[in-house]
């Protein structure tokens, strides 16, 4: 069960304390029918009194078992009305004490309920104590006389009191406990006022040693170590820690060797030193995963324990604050900010601030990679425009080529078209009389002898006719004349 103790719009919510009031009725209820079974205080009735207050304690009892349940402490607040009430409609010779119990249900609605309850009920007893005086004029007149007896008087006197002092007791409490509770809330949104301005005042600081870095021109064209050292001595000077380092991973990433080692009033050494993932794995394994590693007790950190033996005991390190260097999301390194012969503790603000001073070396090896491949790029294109002069020659060259080369096949058609013209005239005329001729002596011939020569001479004629009418066909065709067709002539001669 959650208890606590809350001041808005004039509503006061506790549940102890409502538990607390419904507790406190209950006996003042059961000490009031005990009197009056006792004393009877002539004022109030058993027919009223036993049924209202049996439904009063059963809903008592329902109300501290579900103490949030609004339905409950309306079914409270209507009930104690109504017994009040119904005992002055009942007996309205008790108006003068009736009168003086009604103010308690606004009362009780304002513990129970709130303010808001409370105003209702006000609203509710005021226009019933007016009706109950137009009522006591019709049925009594505008006076009245009664019995008061001593021992129910007092009675009911120091059960009024008790009634009184009770609920006053109660508010008192209440109002305390709301005031207080106040009172710590103001002094908690104070201290986290005073936190938040300290934040705000160490994290611009840093800003602005980080803007004032940044501007540097120098760190970006005088080199990597250049860099380094400037990065390290600023760190120094902010976080005011005696020991800073750079570390660079590997090509594998299983191993990270040191770069740059900034010890304040200790000359700068470049000695290598190199650490292997096999050796501290959960060390690694952090680097890769968290943004930041804070071990102000390195030595008992989950992630830098097992460093204490070879590392931070021989250096004397107690406090360690390391942040990876992320290019593409991979770590490529890790600044090292170390505290030696004593602990430091590091804060967020810190953290953040040596993560800016991480991404601003990120940066760094992003334009220098950027550098190169622009300088590799300027390459290519110098050899690009080499090799484009290269084939522009060449071209030219073919070109020339190509000109004198269709000029000798221009000479050359023109001299076989010549050719193909003087066989078709001046070769083939005369080979058409030797045929022409060849068959004349045919006719004439007188022996076996003679016919065979002859018939020879004619094949012979027809055959070599037969040939240059290829070379003729041939010499016109697109193709031209091949050396297989060169090869086919020279065998067709020999046969």
């Amino acid at each position: 069960m959650k208890i606590g103790f809350e001041l808005t719009d004039y509503k006061i919510q506790s549940e102890r304390i409502y538990k607390f009031t419904l507790v406190v009725f209950a006996l003042l209820l059961s000490l009031f029918l005990i009197l009056e079974s006792v004393l009877q205080f002539k004022t109030s009735s058993f027919e009223i009194l036993i049924p209202f207050s049996g439904a009063l304690l059963f809903i008592i009892l329902l109300a501290i078992q579900n103490p949030k349940s609004k339905v409950f402490k309306i079914l409270f607040l209507t009930i104690l009305y109504s017994m009040i009430e119904s005992h002055f409609i009942y007996q309205p010779n008790s108006f003068h004490t009736v009168i003086f119990w009604l103010p308690f249900v606004p009362l009780m609605a304002l513990i129970v309920s709130g303010s808001k309850s409370s105003i209702i009920w006000i609203g509710i007893v005021l226009l019933t104590n007016i009706f109950n005086g137009f009522y006591l004029a019709d049925v009594v007149g505008d006076s009245y006389n009664t019995n008061i007896f001593r021992l129910p008087a007092l009675a009911h006197g120091i059960v009024f009191m008790v009634a009184i002092s009770t609920n006053s007791f109660i508010l008192y409490h209440l109002l305390g406990k709301a005031f207080k509770s106040s009172e710590l809330k103001k002094k908690e949104i104070e201290n986290i006022k005073t936190k938040i301005d300290r934040k705000r005042s160490i994290l611009e600081s840093y800003m602005r040693e980080f803007v004032s870095f940044s501007k540097e021109d120098s760190h970006f064209n005088q080199g990597q170590e250049h860099l380094f050292k400037s990065i390290c001595t600023t760190i120094s000077s902010i976080f005011n820690i005696n020991r800073i380092s750079i570390w660079l991973f590997d090509e594998e990433g299983t191993k990270i060797q040191r770069r740059y080692l900034y010890e304040y009033e200790v000359p700068t050494t470049n000695e290598f030193v190199e650490i292997n993932e096999h050796s501290y794995p959960r060390y690694f394994e952090a680097l890769r995963v968290e943004s930041y590693i804070i071990a102000n007790n390195a030595r008992t950190h989950k992630y830098t324990i097992e460093l204490t033996e070879d590392y931070l005991e021989p250096l004397n390190i107690y406090s360690l604050l390391d942040c990876p260097i992320m290019v593409d999301r991979k770590p490529i390194g890790i600044i090292c900010c170390e505290q030696k012969n004593e602990m430091k503790y590091w804060n967020i603000e810190d953290a953040l601030f040596l993560q800016s001073i991480s991404d601003f070396i990120s940066m760094s090896f992003k334009n220098q990679r950027i550098e190169r491949l622009m300088a590799e790029l300027k390459q290519t294109n110098s050899e690009l425009k080499l090799k484009n002069r290269e084939i522009e020659v060449m071209n030219a060259a073919l070109d020339t080529t190509v000109q004198k080369r269709t000029k000798a096949l221009k000479s050359q058609n023109a001299r076989i078209t010549e050719y193909s013209f003087i066989n078709s005239h001046l070769v083939r005329a005369p080979l058409t009389r030797i045929l022409g001729l060849s068959n004349h002596l045919v006719d004439e011939a007188t022996s076996i002898k003679e016919h065979q020569l002859f018939d020879a001479l004619i094949n012979s004629t027809e055959e070599l006719d037969s040939i240059l009418r290829k070379i003729n066909d041939l010499l016109y065709e697109e193709n031209g004349l091949t050396r297989e067709d060169l090869n086919s002539l020279e065998r067709s001669i020999r046969n």
